[in-house]
């Protein structure tokens, strides 16, 4: 089916080549009757005088017909059936096999090659394609061991190093020292550089998976090390968390029960720190302090007003909701004396 494909697409040489690495000299020579191509024509003569000596037909490798023919046809497909019609060798028709895929260079090995042949075809293979940084390789080598310095000869020719990250999710790092790391957290920057964050999360998420179905953490040493923590709010007066949960090495104060008793009770946000009952800062637009409920226009998302949102370089924020409108036709810190250009540089 795929040959009359092929055929069907007027990709004959094509045709002929599949037909004739699989053993099909038949359909092989049926292909090449029916292009349209003088050159492919001629061959077919020549091929249909050959196919009635099955001596010839029936040779393996040999080692005394290792003369090569010149390349008298540019496509690849054709040149490899040309120097078998003319050295009967098959060593030298994989040689004229070199501008074609090597899944088909490994078709042929393993159809024509014994087993000592085969291995020492796929050992060269193997060697030339680490020391090129072919991905082709990745065939004969793996992605593991020899397959890592293929991958690292190949994001030092082409700096793709996206393809050395995506290949790393299916093998993931067990050593500190893996090259792999560094692509994938290359990558990992990358993609928050071009401000793709939900494919760097679905890459995360890819990468922590297949590392927990072969028994390993989710997350690396090396990517524990070098990754950047979630931000932190912390009081301004005791510098614990703002997360609601109370520390287990404070007692909360009687003031600080009551007052978390009440907030349960009336379902506010909370207004003070939940560690000591100092109050959170205010918003710098409105002078509310953060957590209080606030009046914002229709616009926003109910769910994102309240939230805290404050410039990474000088510090100064409030309510999402003020700062957004506040730099919508803005790009100063509100703050007075404050000259950071907050706007711009976020």
């Amino acid at each position: 089916q795929h040959i009359r494909t092929l055929e069907a697409a007027r990709e004959y040489a094509t045709a002929a080549a599949v037909s004739f690495v699989y053993g099909n000299h038949r359909r092989c020579l049926q292909s090449l009757e029916l292009s349209p191509s003088s050159d492919q024509k001629l061959l077919s003569f020549m091929f249909k005088a050959q196919l009635s000596d099955s001596a010839l037909l029936a040779r393996s490798f040999s080692a005394e017909a290792d003369s090569a023919p010149g390349d008298m046809y540019a496509s690849p497909h054709l040149q490899m059936i040309f120097a078998f019609l003319v050295t009967g060798s098959w060593h030298a028709v994989i040689r004229h096999m070199s501008g074609l895929p090597l899944s088909w260079r490994l078709a042929f090995a393993l159809r024509y090659f014994d087993d000592d042949q085969l291995m020492a075809y796929l050992v060269k293979t193997g060697r030339d394609a680490v020391q090129a940084g072919s991905l082709d390789g990745l065939i004969v080598t793996g992605i593991s061991n020899p397959g890592r310095v293929l991958t690292q000869n190949y994001v030092d020719a082409t700096a793709d190093v996206q393809t050395a990250a995506l290949l790393t999710v299916f093998d993931p790092v067990t050593t500190v020292e893996d090259a792999a790391e560094h692509w994938i957290y290359s990558y990992r920057h990358l993609l928050n550089m071009w401000r793709m964050f939900n494919i760097r999360c679905l890459f995360d998420i890819a990468h922590a998976s297949h590392r927990v179905t072969r028994g390993l953490p989710h997350m690396s040493k090396v990517a524990s090390d070098i990754a950047v923590h979630p931000a932190d709010l912390r009081c301004q007066y005791c510098h614990q968390s703002l997360s609601s949960k109370p520390s287990a090495a404070v007692a909360p104060s009687p003031l600080q029960t009551q007052a978390q008793a009440a907030n349960t009770q009336n379902r506010l946000l909370n207004t003070f720190c939940p560690k000591c009952p100092n109050p959170l800062p205010r918003c710098i637009i409105c002078r509310m302090t953060l957590g209080a409920p606030i009046v914002v226009n229709e616009q926003h998302a109910a769910d994102i007003t309240q939230w805290f949102s404050w410039c990474q370089t000088c510090g100064h924020g409030g309510h999402a909701a003020h700062v957004h409108d506040w730099f919508s036709t803005h790009a100063e810190c509100p703050v007075p004396g404050c000259e950071c250009q907050c706007e711009r540089s976020y």
